[in-house]
């Protein structure tokens, strides 16, 4: 008996599409400003946007690799707010098939997806859920591609080899040795890029405390549009006091605070 696979993402010649559409929450978030579950997605989005604009075009010298960049495998990743059906959209070009991808999505940048689901309905976090419960979530919530155009047969590690290959060729003006180089050329990972560069010299000591001081802003200002507490009450015993027994927020881009460690992995 013959089954048609009901597959939603497309593949062209190794590369993949994921394209997610999860509607967005009505009325307000439980934050300490009064704002609404769609504002509190464009401002988050706002925010991110403008410190990875800062950290690309502000300075050529990047001592802190973005999350997206950690997967290695992202082509392109983009996020929108559909209007005025108040839906939030995700498309992402990726290398290899679907179930691997979401596997590493789950396992390096899930939190960030809680970040900026946790606004939706129906969200199942990844932080403290299984894979197959977030699989299943991403599977509800994808839609069909029904035409897919990516550049084939070249992956995300293809285009900076090409870049590191290209700045070779024209530095060095010794042939053999750039062709030492080029046999000798590894991709290494965005967090030991990052690292290595920080490390390299103490002149880029400002520089690195600059955008580490301002990532740490950027992430201070979220907390006003995600509060954990959703009330709190007068204790009866003394005057002034307040109970331990106010509810937590429902949603989970504001884990407890031993539970920070897992946002960031160190390189």
């Amino acid at each position: 008996m013959y089954i048609e696979l009901n597959t939603k993402s497309k593949s062209l010649g190794g590369l993949s599409d994921l394209t997610v559409i999860a509607p967005i929450k009505k009325g307000l978030a439980p934050s300490l400003e009064s704002i609404t579950y769609k504002t509190r997605v464009k401002r988050l989005l706002q925010a991110l946007q403008t410190l990875r604009e800062s950290s690309h075009e502000y300075s050529i010298f990047r001592s802190i690799s973005d999350s997206a960049e950690r997967v290695a495998r992202i082509h392109s990743f983009r996020v929108a707010v559909i209007e005025p059906e108040d839906q939030l959209l995700l498309a992402v070009t990726f290398d290899g098939a679907r179930e691997s991808y979401v596997r590493v999505l789950w396992q390096r940048i899930g939190t960030l997806l809680d970040l900026l689901f946790c606004s939706t309905e129906g969200h199942v976090p990844a932080y403290g859920n299984s894979l197959a419960d977030w699989d299943a979530w991403i599977a509800r919530i994808q839609v069909k591609t029904d035409f897919f155009y990516g550049r084939p047969r070249q992956t995300s590690d293809d285009v900076l080899f090409l870049r590191d290959e290209e700045k070779t060729r024209r530095c060095e003006a010794n042939a053999p040795a750039a062709d030492l180089a080029s046999v000798r050329r590894t991709t290494p990972r965005a967090e030991s890029a990052a690292w290595d560069l920080a490390q390299g010299s103490f002149d880029r000591i400002p520089e690195t405390a600059r955008q580490g001081v301002q990532t740490i802003a950027v992430l201070h200002r979220l907390t006003a549009w995600c509060s954990r507490r959703s009330g709190r009450r007068r204790s009866s015993s003394r005057p002034g006091a307040t109970t331990s027994s106010a509810r937590p927020c429902s949603t989970t881009c504001c884990p407890s605070a031993p539970d920070r460690a897992a946002w960031t992995t160190p390189p």
